[in-house]
């Protein structure tokens, strides 16, 4: 009977010293996952992202020529997305924002990320207008996400006429955005970014370009059972598009957002849709609605 009685016993010490392993593999991985997304790390990924923005206004800034004694219209396209093309993507609105696009938004949309995306996108619009937008999305475990973003608006072949109406040629009128946003978690089911950008402006050889900041908010009520809620304050603080005349600053839009949760059916699929609600400077409220089927 000694004999059984040992091999258990070698058994039972077998396994203790296993467990004993495993907690010290998992305790080791904890350190090294702290080390590497939490102190000095967390303070340089911040820092980069600083510069990135500082960069990205310096970039446009010295692009930018100076206005001559012209005069021309200081409405900035760009400077709100309530009024950029949309696909009707219920992923690319406010409350949602999971794709690069929530660098122009929703800047909080890149917290809840948790893949690394890259996006192109180009269209032809109305009166031999072009539409190009490229945005990167990068989370960072432990800080949130950061993103990247450029957009571009523009047209070419206008006529253009002198005081007694006689032709000058022609000439071409664009709009850009370069925009870099910063986002984490900030307390329970919300989460916040910010968005730094730099909006310019160019009609024929005239150009100009000012900075701006965008606030976001997204949240993530256990209530709602999947649904979200997003909030946006754009061009909180901006400058002015100076092309030659007076110019007042850029206006502040302000958008509100609501996501509902992915309803199945099955096997057949999900369906999800979304709200937008948004009011740029003293323009009329816009809405859009959003309805996405997956299969």
């Amino acid at each position: 009977m000694r004999l059984p009685r040992l091999r258990f016993r070698l058994r039972l010490r077998r396994r203790r010293r296993l467990t004993r392993h495993r907690r010290r593999l998992r305790e080791r991985r904890v350190r090294h996952q702290f080390d590497l997304y939490g102190g000095k790390n967390q303070q340089i990924v911040r820092a980069v992202a600083m510069a990135l923005s500082l960069i990205a206004m310096m970039v446009v800034a010295f692009v930018a020529r100076p206005a001559r004694s012209q005069t021309a219209g200081t409405t900035n396209l760009l400077a709100s997305p309530a009024v950029w093309p949309t696909n009707g993507s219920p992923q690319t609105t406010t409350a949602l924002a999971l794709d690069p696009t929530a660098v122009f938004l929703n800047p909080a949309g890149l917290a809840a990320q948790d893949e690394r995306t890259l996006l192109f996108q180009h269209g032809l619009l109305q009166f031999g207008s072009d539409w190009d937008l490229a945005a990167v999305a990068y989370p960072i475990p432990g800080l949130g996400g950061v993103g990247l973003g450029v957009a571009r608006l523009g047209t070419g072949g206008l006529e253009a006429y002198d005081a007694q109406n006689q032709p000058l040629g022609t000439y071409g009128y664009s709009e850009a955005a370069l925009a870099a946003s910063v986002a984490r978690r900030a307390i329970g089911p919300a989460y916040a970014g910010v968005t730094l950008k730099v909006l310019s402006q160019s009609l024929g050889d005239v150009s100009a370009a000012a900075p701006a900041l965008d606030l976001g908010l997204v949240l993530r009520p256990a209530r709602l059972r999947g649904g979200q809620i997003g909030i946006t304050a754009e061009n909180v603080v901006a400058g002015s598009l100076d092309l030659g005349g007076a110019a007042s600053s850029l206006d502040r839009s302000f958008r509100l957002g609501a996501a509902s949760p992915e309803w199945t059916f099955g096997r057949s699929g999900a369906v999800r849709a979304a709200l937008d609600v948004a009011r740029h400077g003293p323009e009329g409220t816009r809405m859009r609605l959003g309805v996405e089927y997956a299969r």
